[in-house]
């Protein structure tokens, strides 16, 4: 239905407005939309059975790709009449886990907090007979568990010229090169598949008041994430407890944490949060699947100089994690040192800072973090003021629910040094983001 010129207008205005306020046009479509359900909330479809003699058997639960923490296994029977379902069996990855005589034909079991791959099989008979049978194969969160070799996950997400997140592309749509070769796509998928997020909230000086609308802008960001994506808030030192990330797959517990979670502003203003950056990268580097570094800045103009330059010795950043965890004092960390961390960690930064007065392309003292957050495929999103925050977190989280997730495996995964990642989509109208570069870690040696 079109609309009147005059509601048109109004709507074209409001929209405008709210594009022109926030500074990133390519969300414009992402930025103004209310909450949105959570991907886990429309599932596969549902399994079904053959149809023995009118007789079969609907896997209701679970429907998810990926199974965590506590989950019902369910089936719906369908029954010809004057018949009776006499006994529901359960198997659990090859075992019989349990057994059912009557309805509800359902069973509530934890499979932890590893996202691993499991096989659930359901069997069941009537009384007269006849005989049902339904599986269900979920899927692990490490692509590297079955992989022969050292695997790259590359997430991407891609616009079109308007700036809407494009869906629906296939591997062939894309190419990804390596140091300028064509690498061979081993792994693809079009959902959202599981993610590691660690929130950092940091302020500093007068932006401590923004602190509650940072902490409504992480909350409005993980609101439509599925159920198995981890969630942590960066914990402060407590005395002898250094600064730690405690993931979960329960939002509502992560929903606590970081509205209990605080804030520091002492020291350098450079130093506090260098070291939560690394904090937050040591505790997504050993994560399986996507890893992503959510930092809320609320700060007044630039007081900090700019960056330091990176380091010129190869072995210097892991010098600096080692001093890091030890009970001795470390030397503080820096910028360009934190910034060195999350390429290691092979994190994706997503930032969103609230900075008075400034524009959406200004960077100040932040142009080395905008520079980490492009690398890494995320966006750095600089805002004047707190209000509308929370629709920048949900556009920033849009991205995360239409990202297609590709890996390949590299050539020589031994040898040293950043390698160049270089993803292209066949339409020259479509714009690719992907992280640009990494570094390969040694494969094990038996």
């Amino acid at each position: 239905m079109i609309l009147a010129p005059r509601r048109f207008l109004i709507t074209a205005l409001a929209v405008f407005a709210t594009a022109f306020f926030l500074g990133i046009g390519s969300m414009l479509s992402g930025s103004a939309a209310p909450p949105r359900t959570r991907a886990s909330d429309h599932p596969r479809a549902a399994s079904r059975s053959i149809d023995d003699s009118g007789f079969s058997i609907t896997l209701a639960s679970p429907r998810v790709p990926y199974l965590t923490g506590r989950q019902t296994i369910a089936i719906e029977p369908t029954i010809p009449s004057g018949d009776v379902v006499a006994q529901v069996d359960i198997f659990l990855d090859g075992k019989l886990s349990h057994t059912m005589i009557k309805p509800p034909f359902s069973w509530e079991t934890d499979f932890g907090e590893a996202i691993t791959r499991h096989t659930i099989v359901v069997t069941a008979v009537t009384r007269a007979g006849r005989r049902a049978r339904v599986s269900f194969i979920s899927r692990s969160s490490d692509l590297t568990d079955v992989a022969a070799r050292s695997v790259v996950i590359v997430p991407a997400v891609v616009r079109d010229a308007d700036g809407r997140l494009v869906d629906g592309l296939s591997v062939s749509d894309f190419t990804l090169l390596e140091n300028g070769a064509r690498q061979r796509i081993v792994h693809f998928d079009r959902g959202p598949g599981p993610v590691s997020v660690a929130v950092v909230a940091r302020t500093e000086g007068k932006g401590r008041e923004a602190l509650p609308a940072l902490r409504s802008a992480g909350a409005a960001f993980v609101e439509p994430l599925p159920t198995f994506h981890a969630l942590g808030v960066l914990r402060k030192p407590d005395g002898s407890v250094p600064r730690r990330v405690d993931f979960t797959y329960n939002h509502d517990l992560f929903g606590q944490r970081l509205a209990d979670g605080g804030e520091e502003a002492a020291g350098p203003a450079e130093q506090p949060l260098a070291e939560d950056l690394v904090a937050a990268a040591l505790a997504l580097k050993s994560r399986p699947g996507v890893r992503v570094v959510l930092l809320l800045l609320a700060t007044e103009p630039p007081r900090f100089g700019p960056p330091a330059p990176p380091a010129t010795d190869p072995d210097a950043p892991r010098r600096g994690r080692e001093r890091a965890g030890r009970d001795d004092h470390p030397e503080p960390a820096t910028l360009a040192g934190a910034v060195d961390a999350l390429r290691e960690a092979r994190a994706m930064l997503q930032v969103i800072a609230v900075v008075p007065g400034a524009g959406p392309e200004d960077e100040g003292p932040y142009a080395a973090l905008r520079e980490a957050s492009e690398e890494s495929g995320g966006e750095f999103v600089i805002i004047p003021s707190p209000a509308g925050i929370e629709n920048v977190g949900r556009a920033l989280s849009d991205t995360l629910l239409h990202q297609y997730l590709l890996s390949y495996s590299p050539e020589d995964p031994d040898r040293q040094g950043r390698r160049s990642i270089d993803l292209k989509v066949r339409r020259a109208d479509f714009e690719v983001k992907a992280r640009k570069s990494y570094a390969p870690e040694p494969e094990a040696k038996p």
